[in-house]
């Protein structure tokens, strides 16, 4: 990556120019000083250019991401990520000073970020606002939490087989409360200014990918809110199984926090890391990405004071459409399946119906066979054979009526 020691504005993609720059109106990913750069540059870009559909531009208000839906399971109930056999990490606290981007401007916070991200897998970045935008999101916050809203973060499973049991296993797991946001909900403007500040610098974070992914989307905001009582959780995986979620970002809204009193430490267990774990404090105005798949488990660690955060997860749309079509490969097979098995049953039923087809073939047979043979039983007697009959008959109702048991 390039040093980012210098302060860094967005170019036109083909000179150095930096001022009256114009994005391209079908992708909105690069810059030009001129119609006649963005011509010469055609040839090159048109390669990663797409253009966003109307139904992505229009999803979202003030946000340039549409917001994908995944399973509720994927994003709020860790079941297959959780390392349910371990405890939080008790190994001493051990705090430090991370560097700082030159320019808290978008464009710069995305290139700062990159570099951190593809050194350490993380980045953490504090003071992101310098003015009372953190004390205005932290009231919406608040307002939000007033009415109500906040449920229970799920997460299925758990040790025990009883209900109740269950329930404290869970808690003992995860225990935040949370809501979540598209980031357009009227009554709480600080917090979609947040979010869309975090999708723009989301949106810049595309053009120092090194073409690995391209963040296309994210998922709902999701407020979440420790009530301390030495609530915490457990150490997971965000994205354990690859659902398109690429980066993680949480931002934190937690004045005076002592992390020495107060706990409530996110502790990170980065991939290959010399340090094997980086301590985040979470306090106000801070702002943290890391890469969300298995290259970064971390745990929250109980919480003995109210714990506040915002987190959204960006989407990759490689990753996320190879889920899907590796979904729709599944569907396909599951609607194969069961059109095999329709198949079977109407062949069973298809047999099963000559079958009775036949035995009923087999009785009209017989039926007309014994019909036929009492036919020429009957013609093939005489008239003598009639009468004789007759009289046999009358002679044994006879005997019959005199006999000395009556």
């Amino acid at each position: 990556m390039a040093d980012l020691s210098a302060e860094e504005s967005p170019r036109c993609e083909v000179c150095p120019e930096t001022n009256n720059l114009k994005r391209c109106s079908r992708c909105q990913l690069v810059n030009y000083c001129c119609r006649e750069h963005q011509k010469q540059d055609w040839k090159a870009h048109k390669k990663s250019c797409s253009k966003k559909s109307t139904k992505q531009q229009t999803e979202t208000i003030d946000s340039v991401f549409p917001i994908h839906t995944i399973r509720s399971s994927q994003l709020d109930s860790h079941a297959s990520d959780l390392f349910k056999d371990e405890t939080f990490d008790p190994r001493p606290l051990k705090l430090q000073n991370f560097p700082k981007p030159k320019n808290y401007s978008n464009y710069n916070i995305a290139h700062f970020a990159s570099s951190r991200l593809y050194d350490k897998g993380y980045c953490i970045i504090d003071n992101f606002y310098d003015n009372d935008m953190p004390d205005r999101i932290f009231n919406d916050i608040r307002q939000l939490e007033s009415t109500g809203c906040f449920a229970e973060g799920k997460l299925s499973g758990g040790k025990t087989g009883g209900e109740d049991d269950k329930k404290v296993t869970e808690v003992t797991l995860r225990g935040d409360k949370i809501k979540w946001l598209n980031g357009n909900e009227q009554g709480y403007p600080a917090v979609t200014s947040l979010i869309a500040r975090i999708d723009d610098i989301m949106y810049d974070l595309n053009k120092f990918s090194l073409g690995d992914f391209i963040i296309d989307g994210r998922s709902k905001a999701m407020v979440a809110c420790y009530p301390g009582k030495g609530t915490g959780y457990i150490r997971h995986v965000d994205n354990p199984n690859k659902d398109g979620r690429r980066v993680t970002c949480i931002y934190y809204l937690n004045k005076d926090w002592d992390v020495k009193e107060n706990g409530g430490l996110l502790r990170i267990f980065p991939e290959n890391s010399k340090e094997g774990y980086v301590d985040v404090e979470p306090i106000m105005n801070r702002f943290l990405l890391f890469w969300s798949d298995r290259r970064n488990p971390h745990e929250v660690q109980p919480a003995y004071k109210t714990r506040y955060a915002v987190t959204t997860w960006y989407f990759d749309s490689n990753e996320r459409q190879k889920v899907k079509t590796e979904q729709l490969q599944k569907d396909m097979s599951s609607l194969q399946l069961e059109e095999l098995k329709l198949q079977t049953a109407a062949q069973s039923l298809r047999i099963e119906m000559e079958e009775k087809e036949k035995k009923r073939a087999e009785l009209e047979m017989l039926t007309t066979c014994i019909e036929k043979k009492a036919d020429n039983y009957v013609a093939a007697l005489t008239d003598g054979d009639m009468e004789r009959s007759e009289e046999r008959r009358v002679g044994k109702e006879c005997r019959s009526r005199w006999s000395p048991y009556h």
